[in-house]
């Protein structure tokens, strides 16, 4: 006779296996929900319907499902006080990115900047949506275990393409950069809660604006939104660079003054400013460093004075950032707070450090810093570069917990990378450009003073490496940099990556808009070759 064979059933398999097969549906549905071609909803696969099955689906499913959550409207954010008034839904919530969602506009009015009242009413929306998902969030009970907060806003008729060099007008005006959104709370009612106007979460431990957010936040709603969030380590702040240097001091300037008045309990600054909407030349495009007044020179000869980089800067290829030196400076201060730090672009590595020389500064818990330096690029004179590498040195004495420094820059031409890195059988410093660069003996000097008295190890200096094949910044940024992910958010990374660059012929250099041999020489040119 015949052994009957029993189908396996659900319950008779073992967890280890029915893990596996819940957790690829969830992150199947995830993933297919999230991509840009994936099928019409009605062909979806509903993360809903597979919760729903029982109630040992329900959870191991809403565990994913609720991980990560986005808010794009109003109507979203009532949803979203609805459906996580459960506590153990609430346990499962990692992150909230809240896209504000603003008021609509002609698709005619695409290219033509926002009037007073658009504004106005902008910042009324603006106003309400973070006020309205702080206000739910407050009345939250901190469980143990924190959220990260993602911020942006947009306007459904909104067009990324626009968003950059194609959306200016004829006078170089721009619907997206024309205007900081700032709060107004008594115009968009809402109770003006505390110091900072907004009711205070504590859930919160890290706050970010990234590539993705396409309008300009002002420095003094950013600064009332960090403050309200008491129990925050984190900020990730990725601006963009403003449509001309008049704009971008004015923009410099304000944060300037609102740095100072970052909570103290904030120990991971990552600042990255993108420079790739605007295509005014080669240089400028790529262009991200700042350059320094005379007048910010060391007057007293102190331990960790900096030389100023020379006007040859602009010859190598850059064209020098518009200098707002207390920008620099007081990101500076602000390092002195914090256990891990990057900031890339907005200011040179120079005036980072400039304004700390009469201190004598100690950075007792910073243990990654990364920084860019205008200096590193090809052309530059080398004992200019030994110069800053040298000095910084002397600054990084005073990091007794350092693990590890990067001084980097990129453009459309090449890049490099000096790192200083603390194992724990090891300490090394290293070179890699996309050109020929030796690191000076008194560097070397400088460095091993570093080692000796923070490390138990004495320096290895690795062989300067040159490049040969350079793929762009992005590719150089991703592959070379030990610190991208505290430069960096991976999904911005994720989207620079994405961007194709082809190295212009105009330039010789990789260009967001490069030039082809027909752009160049035109149809009748190569018919003539």
């Amino acid at each position: 006779m015949e052994e009957e064979t029993n189908m396996a059933t659900w319950n008779g398999l073992p967890v280890e296996l029915k893990g596996l097969i819940l957790e690829h549906l969830a992150y199947g549905a995830v993933a297919e929900r999230r991509s840009k071609t994936s099928k019409s909803k009605s062909k979806r696969h509903d993360m809903g319907s597979y919760a729903v099955v029982c109630q040992q689906w329900q959870r191991f499913i809403e565990k994913i499902n609720f991980n990560n959550l986005e808010i794009n409207s109003a109507k979203d954010l009532s949803r979203f006080d609805e459906i996580l008034q459960d506590p153990i839904r609430r346990s499962y919530l990692r992150r909230i990115s809240l896209r504000i969602e603003l008021p609509r506009y002609n698709s005619k009015l695409a290219k033509v900047p926002e009037t007073d009242t658009e504004q106005n009413e902008n910042e009324i929306k603006f106003t309400q949506g973070i006020w309205n998902l702080f206000d739910i969030l407050s009345k939250w009970t901190p469980s143990g275990q924190s959220v990260e907060l993602e911020l942006s806003a947009a306007s459904p008729s909104d067009k990324n393409k626009l968003f950059g060099e194609l959306g200016l007008d004829q006078d170089g005006n721009s619907r997206f950069f024309d205007h900081d959104l700032d709060f107004c709370f008594i115009t968009a009612g809402c109770e003006q809660v505390g110091r900072h106007g907004l009711p205070e979460v504590s859930i919160i431990n890290s706050c970010q604006i990234l590539r993705r957010n396409h309008r300009n936040i002002s420095s003094r709603a950013l600064l009332s939104i960090i403050s309200s969030l008491p129990k925050l380590e984190e900020v990730r702040f990725e601006p963009w660079h403003q449509v001309d240097l008049e704009a971008q001091l004015e923009v410099d300037s304000d944060y300037a003054r609102t740095f100072p008045f970052w909570p103290s309990h904030i120990k991971r600054i990552s600042i990255f400013e993108h420079f790739d909407a605007f295509n005014d030349g080669p240089e400028a495009e790529w262009e991200d460093a700042e350059s320094v007044d005379d007048n910010d020179a060391d007057p007293t000869g102190g331990d960790i004075a900096l030389p100023i980089p020379p006007d040859g800067a602009e010859e190598g290829g850059d064209v020098a950032r518009t200098s707002c030196p207390s920008l620099g400076h007081n990101l500076g201060f602000l390092s002195l707070q914090a256990e891990e730090m990057a900031v890339s672009n907005v200011s040179d590595a120079t005036a980072f450090f400039q304004g700390l020389l009469a201190r004598k500064p100690v950075w007792n818990n910073l243990r990654r810093l990364a920084l860019t330096s205008h200096t590193m690029i090809d052309g530059i004179d080398h004992e200019t570069v030994n110069g800053i590498l040298r000095s910084i040195a002397s600054a990084a004495k005073h990091m007794p917990a350092l693990q590890v420094l990067e001084i980097y820059k990129t453009d459309q031409f090449g890049g490099a990378v000096f790192r200083y890195s603390v194992e724990i059988l090891s300490t090394t410093a290293s070179w890699e450009s996309t050109w020929d660069f030796h690191i000076g003996a008194d560097v070397k000097a400088a460095w091993a003073e570093v080692a000796k008295k923070n490390t138990p190890h004495n320096i290895t200096f690795l062989p300067e490496i040159r490049q040969s094949d350079y793929r762009g910044p992005y590719v150089f940024l991703d592959e070379n940099l030990k610190t991208k992910d505290l430069i960096i958010h991976p999904a911005s990374l994720e989207d620079m990556l994405s961007k194709k660059l082809d190295k212009c012929l105009a330039c010789n250099g990789y260009c967001a808009d490069p030039k082809s041999e027909e752009q160049m020489w035109g149809s009748s040119g190569l018919n003539n070759a």
